[in-house]
């Protein structure tokens, strides 16, 4: 229930409102300048309220989800684990030794700028700048040792990489030293370890606007890598990029899924176009259409959860900050100093 003040602070609020609704021509650009700003405010927090639901509800189905075994997975929703091997394609690990089946890699430079204001004062100002990343996923087949399976992790699947799987180093100076400097092998493609009996179908609305679009993933979907059914890894470029101030550090970063590692799978099974042999070779793993979730990871089921369901919890807090925050301006600075008798 609301106390006493703040439904007379809620009612005071909409009573503006609806005034100024009504004479919406003696509204000032003040007075509209500071609706829209709470209304940006209120979006603001409605988003990062929406954000933390849906990873506290992925937290749930991953606790809530059986574990299936390769050889008895049934058609629909579906949680595995097991071991991620080779379906055809891999790639060099970016900046480290190894082969993987998913790499994220960034280059970065650290930006000194000086601003001066209409003072004439000056202000050092540091920022880190991407100047070359790229993402990439490959097919692989999960193996439980009941039987191997196909997983399109390519099909725009949300990777959680761990911090085992995760490299960065920071260097003072411009440049990055040769020994850091790796040459990877471009000449793979993902669409060599694709099939013709295999057809996956976007498991929610922004896989299905992502795989159609020429750039990248859409920013806030959860879509780590862009939906595709064919794409080459990229060198890095290890070069600077053109900026206004002083370049101080340079800073590489990679998560990538190692070639057999241990791997978590939450998706659903769908069957192939041409349907042969033993039960998981006329299936395949893509993202599940009822939940729109699609979730590769190096993690445990338990620790997967947990994390999901603690940042949802997070993000759920934070929003409705936000979303109070608009409502206190709206009360404190609208009502108190705007309104205007009929």
């Amino acid at each position: 229930m609301l106390s006493s003040n703040t439904y007379q602070i809620l009612t005071s609020a909409a009573d503006v409102g609806l005034r100024q609704v009504a004479r919406p021509g003696q509204i000032t650009q003040d007075e509209a300048g500071f609706l829209v700003v709470v209304g940006l405010v209120f979006l603001v927090g409605f988003l990062v309220m929406r954000t933390g639901i849906r990873r506290f509800q992925t937290g749930r189905l991953i606790k809530n989800t059986a574990p299936e075994k390769v050889r008895s997975v049934a058609i629909g929703r579906t949680e595995l684990r097991g071991k991620a091997r080779d379906a055809g394609v891999i790639f060099d690990q970016p900046f480290t030794d190894g082969k993987c089946l998913y790499y994220s890699y960034a280059v970065k430079q650290y930006v000194e700028t000086v601003e001066e204001d209409e003072d004439g004062n000056r202000e050092k100002e540091r920022t880190w700048e991407t100047t070359s990343s790229h993402r990439l996923a490959a097919p692989f087949n999960l193996d439980d040792g009941t039987g191997e399976i196909l997983v399109v992790a390519n099909a725009g699947a949300d990777f959680q990489i761990s911090d085992a799987n995760t490299f960065t180093e920071t260097f003072n100076g411009r440049t990055i030293p040769p020994g850091y400097r790796k040459n990877v092998d471009t000449s793979a493609d993902i669409s060599d370890a694709i099939s013709e009996g295999v057809e996956w179908n976007p498991h929610n609305l922004a896989v299905k606007i992502e795989s159609k679009l020429p750039f990248g993933s859409i920013p806030g979907t959860g879509n780590e890598v862009k939906p595709r059914n064919s794409g080459s890894p990229k060198q890095p470029d290890y070069s600077t990029s053109s900026t206004r101030g002083r370049i101080l550090k340079r800073r590489i970063t990679q998560t990538v899924l190692p070639v057999d590692e241990d791997v978590y799978v939450y998706g659903a099974a769908r069957q192939r176009k041409d349907p042969q042999g033993s039960n998981e070779q006329r299936l395949i793993i893509q993202g599940d259409d009822d939940t729109g979730r699609f979730i590769v990871s190096d993690k445990g089921e338990d620790d997967l959860s947990s994390t999901y369901t603690r940042w949802g919890l997070i993000f759920l807090i934070i929003g409705l900050a936000i979303s109070a925050a608009s409502v206190g301006l709206l009360a404190d600075g609208y009502v108190a100093t705007v309104a205007l008798p009929l």
